[in-house]
């Protein structure tokens, strides 16, 4: 009998592990990075690892729950608008669709204003008190409120992913969360917003202040209002992230010194490169605070970043100085580390990335 038995057992076929289900996202925003992004998480889609079940932008929410085509609701947004697509737009803005959605993530892609913005309508947040994990790009709500973050997640448990939210594709918040934690952190000081980076390389080469925005607005390196990049705001919100990611310190906008790029300082950078200097935007960041001011540095210095990059330079206890540089401005450069967040929240990996920072004692 028990011959029978285990015979019988060995010719039983063997039960398959359960296929996880795919992570339904709700995306909010559908601009340069968030049509890349719909673009590139088509893969993951076709392999049954994300599913995007609606995208919103300023017009309103497509909802599918089966899954939206990422490409095609990229192309119908290039083409004048979501409505495009079968299926009717739902009149919620991104807040309302963050809360309201059936999804297992928000990823939130829209704008990031760095002044005036209600917390009732940052998107982030909503999602936060839905109880909903969340992979942002936008640094409004890190920057501005980071304490009501922190004390969201304490209370709902939710997971927040912000790879994006800082260097584009450089992995940086990736690094300080992660492989670099033992490292003994001093410093970490970034030319990491390309719109500065961007202009001061053409003011350099002779270019005026609103003939070198309008350049970079070309390249695709500038937003149609550049004043929060130009005054340094969009640096020092990157700080914030930064700070809470490297040191825990929940630092809020406000709390950080800048001195922006001025008309008046133009003659001084041109001087500076006739003495085979450079000119970036640089914030630096410890564990006591940020700053952000113009630097001016050798040419082949770390932080002399090339327009479209981001360059890093982070100062270490053990390890001396470690240096990081790669693309950070684009859609498809910053749709990538969204996509990797996806990826990270889908496969129930470790939130590397999320703003720890947002935990504040």
């Amino acid at each position: 009998m028990a011959a029978a038995a285990a015979e019988s057992a060995a010719a039983a076929p063997r039960a398959l592990p359960a296929r996880p289900l795919p992570l339904r996202l709700a995306v909010l925003g559908c601009g340069v990075v968030g049509r890349a992004f719909l673009r590139a998480a088509g893969p993951a889609a076709a392999a049954g690892e994300l599913r995007i079940v609606s995208v919103t932008d300023r017009s309103g929410t497509l909802h599918a729950p089966g899954g939206v085509d990422g490409a095609a609701a990229a192309a119908a947004k290039e083409a004048g608008s979501l409505a495009l697509l079968r299926g009717p737009l739902l009149a919620l803005d991104g807040a309302a669709a963050a809360a309201r959605i059936p999804c297992d993530a928000v990823v939130d892609l829209t704008p990031s204003p760095l002044g005036g913005a209600s917390p009732e309508d940052l998107p982030l947040l909503a999602a936060l008190r839905a109880g909903r994990d969340a992979v942002t790009a936008s640094k409004s709500a890190l920057a501005l409120l980071p304490a009501e973050v922190a004390a969201l997640r304490a209370r709902t448990g939710a997971r927040l992913l912000a790879s994006a939210a800082v260097a584009g594709a450089v992995p940086l918040l990736e690094l300080l969360e992660g492989a670099l934690r033992g490292s003994g952190i001093l410093e970490v000081a970034g030319a990491w917003n390309a719109t500065s980076t961007s202009v001061l390389a053409l003011v350099e080469e002779g270019a005026g202040l609103a003939e070198a925005l309008e350049e970079a607005r070309r390249r695709g390196y500038a937003e149609e209002d550049a004043a929060q990049d130009l005054d340094g705001r969009d640096a020092a919100a990157k700080a914030c992230i930064v700070a809470a990611a490297a040191f825990g310190l929940p630092l809020r906008l406000d709390a950080v010194p800048r001195r922006g790029i001025r008309e008046g300082d133009l003659a001084g950078f041109r001087e500076a490169t006739r003495r085979g200097r450079r000119t970036r935007l640089v914030a630096r960041v410890t564990a006591a605070g940020a700053r952000v001011a113009p630097e001016t540095l050798p040419e082949d210095h770390p932080l002399a970043a090339a327009p479209g990059e981001a360059a890093v330079l982070l100062r270490t206890a053990l390890a001396g100085g470690i240096s990081l540089r790669g693309p950070g401005a684009g859609g498809p450069a910053t749709a990538s580390a969204v996509l990797n967040d996806c990826l990270s929240l889908a496969r129930g990996r470790p939130a590397a990335g999320a703003a720890p920072s947002l935990s504040v004692a």
